[in-house]
Formats: structure tokens, sequence, C-alpha cells
């Protein structure tokens, strides 16, 4: 995805508040619709060019989750410059840094 296409759609999510996009998710045999984040709904739009987050990610990079997605974007951005484009063969670097934070956070719930 372009970034120009990037910033189009970022516009548009960014212009309703509170943000519609939904998920449809069955738990337990019943089926509800979930609100997905702006910045869940720019992953899944471009998942080689938005970093997935959660409030445990942020706390870790010192960003605050509702004003500092662009900061996080830019560490991100950094640390993938960093790591060889396929650090193991289909996994892209975003794809391996993401996993990392996933762990990284959850171990530091767990204490």
């Amino acid at each position: 995805m372009k970034a120009s296409e990037a910033a189009r759609i970022l516009g548009l999510l960014a212009a309703r508040t509170p943000p519609v996009i939904y998920e449809e998710v069955t738990i337990e045999g019943v089926r509800m619709l979930v609100i997905i984040g702006k910045d869940v709904a720019l992953h899944v739009l471009a998942p080689n060019f938005f970093p997935l987050w959660d409030n445990a990610i942020a706390e870790s990079y010192g960003v605050a989750t509702e004003t500092d997605y662009f900061q996080f974007i830019t560490i991100v951005k950094q640390q993938v410059l960093n790591l060889k484009e396929e650090i193991v063969p289909g996994v892209t670097a975003l794809k391996a840094l993401d996993e990392y934070n996933y762990l990284q956070a959850s171990a530091t719930r767990k204490g």
C-alpha cells in the first residue's frame, strides 16, 4: 500500500468518532458485533504497513494509546529497518516484530 493511500484511509477513519468499523464475533454461540479500533482497522487494511499494538505494548514503548500511534509507527519503522527483511522465510520483519511485541507484553502482564 502506498503512503498516500494509507493517509487517505486514515483520514476517512479519523473523521469518524466513535470508529464505525466492526467485526462479527461468536462467543459461546452468541453472535455480536465488536468495534475495532482505528489502529487495528488500519493493520487489517495494510498488515505490512501498520503495526499492531495494545495498551501493554504501548506502555512498553512509553507511548499513550489514545494519541501516539504515529509515534509508535515511527519507532517500529526504525526497528524494522534495522532488521533483515525476512527473518524467517515467509515472515516479514514487521510480522516478526508484532509477534515479539505481543510476547513481551504477555510476559509483562503475567509478572
